[in-house]
C-alpha cells in the first residue's frame, strides 16, 4: 500500500492514502471482533457497534473509488498497472453489504424492530449471543478481513 506517501499535497493521492488507511482499520476490526465473538460471544450493543463500522466503511471506500482518476493514481503510487483498486474495492464494499444484511437476519426480530436488547426485572440488558450464535458472522468478518491485503 501507498503509506511512503503520506506527505504528498495532491488531493487524489491524500483521498487514495485515507482509502487505504480505512481498508486498514477495516481488516484490523474485522480481525478483532471476530478474535472476541469467537472467545466470548457478544451482546446486542457490539453486534450494533459492527454493522454502524461496517455500513461507515463501505461508505469510506466508496468515496475514494469515486474519485476521478483514482485508478491510475493507485496503479502509479504501487508501482502495478494491473493493480485494480476499483474491482477490488467494489468486491469488498459487496460483501460488506452482504454481512450488514446477514449481521441483521441473525438477530432476533419482533415484526421489523431488531430485538438487542432483553428486560431482566426491571432493567433493560444488551441480548447475549454465544459465540455459537455469532459463528456465521465470525466466517464473513474472516473473509472480510482476508480480502484486504
Amino acid at each position: 500500500m501507498a503509506e511512503f506517501y503520506t506527505t504528498t499535497t495532491a488531493p487524489e493521492h491524500k483521498v487514495l492514502i485515507r482509502g487505504e488507511q480505512q481498508l486498514v482499520a477495516i481488516r484490523n476490526y474485522t480481525i478483532t471482533n471476530s478474535a472476541e465473538f469467537s472467545n466470548s460471544g457478544g451482546d446486542g450493543r457490539q453486534i450494533m457497534s459492527v454493522i454502524s463500522f461496517l455500513e461507515s466503511s463501505a461508505v469510506g471506500v466508496q468515496a475514494m473509488i469515486d474519485t476521478p482518476a483514482i485508478s491510475q493514481i493507485a496503479k502509479n503510487i504501487n508501482n502495478d498497472q494491473s493493480y485494480d483498486i476499483i474491482t477490488a474495492a467494489t468486491s469488498l464494499i459487496d460483501k460488506i453489504n452482504v454481512v450488514v444484511s446477514d449481521l441483521l437476519e441473525l438477530i432476533p426480530k419482533s415484526g421489523p424492530y431488531v430485538l438487542l436488547f432483553t428486560v431482566s426485572g426491571t432493567d433493560l440488558v444488551p441480548r447475549q449471543f454465544t459465540a455459537s450464535q455469532l459463528s456465521p458472522l465470525i466466517i464473513k468478518l474472516d473473509e472480510i478481513a482476508a480480502m484486504i491485503p
